[in-house]
């Protein structure tokens, strides 16, 4: 009897623990770690008889800005010993330990730390449900769609080809090819068709590979925190300062001094264009280079370039044309800031406490030190002094993906070069919000944290082509991952900007086709803004006599549509955002290669071949359905949009 007692208590024991586990949602079955959300129905099952170790880091190489990881391959972490005690894991084995805790609800979320400091890197594999799909990691371009790739949570320059189309083979042998995983502004967010979302916080280096049956978490560093979600995700935030109406308009990118600008500007006015800001990011003057022309970066006005640059500024004020400018946080060797600069240690410094020199790419200069407050200020005073004071508007803040990175201290400087992006545009948002006037700059990198500071980006420098690696059809994956980041608005240069003009070796030129059809994809989002193009003199231009026509009317389509933009920006939630992808079940026909939507009334498609598209008209004579070679609009039937539209056609 006593024995039958003993027995039915410790019975109860077991029910009361397995009741308070599964209450708490983390259960331990057999080496899985399951954690799980009874409301919803859905969970999360970790692989802990898969986990594999690494006791040495990465290594990195970098080229310009491009940065190569190269993960260690790891153990299989062998000989465990798994224990749970409530929501706490431990796993010990003869390599090392882990401890994995997994804190309470919060806004129907797990916060996952895992904690390991016997190792330098962690790969833990969570299972794949059946039929799930993947996408997140910030803004991404090419493969973004696959569900075998991997994702490298490190902001870095895309490389020219990203390892792919027409380019890659050349730009191979210059050591700038890049790689498809490559991305100005990673963030550390996941979500899935399923409605699970995973979210890997801070600045940390990491890594997702995606295969058959697993998404593999490459953690590293002692400490990592994962955090695991049970409901939609809304990733939409509030712009953190708002923009000037004028961003909605035309924005011109022109370069050349006063006079060339003034000529330029003249050819879309004379024509009965309108214009509502220039674009000059050649105010500080240029410099040929080996690569082609290159921006001179001393962050002074050059005089020599831009002469009577007040009576420049008169006449596009009388036109009421804003001006914008350009800045980043490199300065080039001879500059006027260098001297100071040096003297005061506002540089990033080598280990010998010198300051860095830095090759960009046909000239020498350096960094700013954005961790030093006193060089932050110093930044910020160069900025309103030479922008600001001198009349501009707003403008491009440039670059910020360069911090070094030395293999002997890695897994801090990645964690250093994730966080100076986001310090870069805290820095540039800070300026703007100090100014207490309707400026705005706009800026292609950034991290976890960029949307706290940026309410406008671009998508950094495409091939002036079609690829999907690296051309014009990468900007739509750009455009549909950012909104699903939560990132603010972004936009891209109309036209591309990188090129290649080596006779015998590769010519890469923008063409006609490839302008007008930038023109047609930017002419029905929020901001259009062209762009001169890495090789200007060899571009096809928006003003040039063939295609000024072309460019007044997408132009024109896009400020008629302001209404509708202004609309989508102010009601930035679920349902309704800027850009979002298309219903799987709008489409019929042909399969489209790339799209997505701009609120609920425009679809844009990248495809030679355009299917029809149910509720949807693409009758020409209606001018309710825009194509060139290989981009198409398509316009809701008696919606908002169909009503602002001007009525003749293209």
């Amino acid at each position: 009897m006593r024995m039958t007692n003993i027995l039915v208590f410790l019975l109860f024991i077991f029910n009361v623990s397995i009741l308070h586990s599964q209450l708490n949602g983390v259960q331990l079955r057999k080496g899985t770690l399951i954690i799980s959300d009874q409301k919803t129905d859905i969970s999360y099952t970790f692989n802990l008889n898969k986990i594999h170790v690494s006791k040495k880091p990465p290594r990195v190489k970098e080229k310009l800005g491009s940065y190569t990881i190269k993960e260690r391959k790891g153990k299989l972490l062998r000989s465990i010993d798994i224990k749970q005690l409530n929501n706490e894991v431990h796993i010990k084995s003869n390599q090392g330990s882990i401890f994995i805790r997994v804190d309470k609800n919060f806004d129907n979320k797990r916060l996952i730390t895992v904690i390991a400091n016997d190792f330098k890197q962690v790969t833990i594999p969570i299972l794949r449900e059946k039929d799930e799909k993947i996408r997140g990691g910030g803004i991404q371009f090419s493969e973004y769609g696959s569900q075998e790739r991997e994702f490298v949570h490190i902001s870095q320059e895309n490389g020219i080809g990203r390892g792919g189309g027409s380019i890659s083979k050349w730009s191979k042998l210059l050591g700038v090819r890049g790689e498809a995983s490559a991305t100005y502004c990673p963030v550390g967010f996941y979500e899935t068709n399923l409605g699970r979302w995973f979210e890997v916080l801070g600045n940390q280096l990491h890594l997702l590979a995606i295969d058959a049956d697993t998404y593999n978490f490459s953690l590293f560093g002692d400490t990592n925190q994962l955090v695991l979600g049970f409901e939609e995700s809304n990733r939409v935030n509030d712009l953190p300062y708002e923009l000037p109406d004028w961003f909605l308009g035309t924005i011109l990118g022109l370069q050349g001094g006063s006079k060339e600008v003034l000529n330029k500007l003249n050819i879309i006015l004379d024509q009965g264009g309108k214009v509502e800001a220039v674009w000059i990011q050649d105010w500080v003057g240029k410099r040929k280079t080996s690569i082609g022309s290159r921006l001179n970066w001393t962050w002074e006005l050059d005089t020599t370039v831009y002469q009577n640059f007040d009576a420049f500024k008169v006449y596009l004020n009388d036109r009421n044309i804003k001006l914008l400018g350009y800045v980043n946080p490199f300065f080039a060797e001879e500059g006027k800031y260098i001297s100071e600069g040096i003297s005061k240690e506002y540089f990033i410094k080598k280990k010998n406490g010198a300051a860095q020199q830095f090759n960009y790419g046909g000239m020498k200069g350096y960094m700013l030190d954005i961790f030093n407050p006193k060089a932050y200020n110093w930044m910020k005073n160069i900025i309103k002094y030479n922008l600001i004071d001198n009349g501009f508007d707003g403008w491009m803040a440039d670059f910020a993906e360069w911090y070094p990175i030395d293999n002997a201290t890695i897994l801090s400087d990645v964690e250093k070069h994730n966080e100076y992006p986001v310090l870069w545009n805290k820095l540039n948002y800070e300026v703007v919000k100090e100014s207490g006037k309707e400026i705005f700059f706009f800026n292609r990198s950034g991290g976890n944290e960029t949307a706290r500071y940026s309410s406008m980006m671009w998508l950094g420098d495409q091939m002036v082509d079609y690829t999907c690696e690296d051309g014009l059809c990468s900007v739509f994956d750009g455009y549909l991952s950012a909104a699903l980041a939560g990132l603010p608005l972004v936009h891209s240069d109309v036209g591309g900007y990188t090129g290649v003009k080596k006779p015998i070796i590769k010519n890469l030129i923008r063409s006609h086709d490839v302008l007008i059809d930038w023109m047609i994809l930017e002419a029905f989002t929020p901001t259009f803004r062209s762009h001169e193009g890495l090789l200007p003199d060899d571009f096809v231009q928006v003003y040039d006599e063939e295609l000024v026509d072309s460019y007044i009317y997408f132009s024109n389509i896009n400020r008629s549509l302001r209404q509708y933009f202004k609309q989508l920006i102010s009601k930035r939630e679920i349902g309704n955002q800027v850009v979002k992808p298309i219903p799987e079940d709008m489409l019929s026909g042909k399969l489209y290669t790339k799209g997505f939507m701009v609120g609920n009334e425009i679809i844009i498609l990248f495809e030679s071949s355009v299917p029809s598209i149910d509720g949807y008209k693409k009758i020409a004579p209606d001018f309710r359905y825009y194509n060139h070679y290989k981009v198409s609009v398509h316009i809701l039937n008696e919606g908002q949009v169909e009503k602002l539209l001007p009525k003749d056609g293209f």
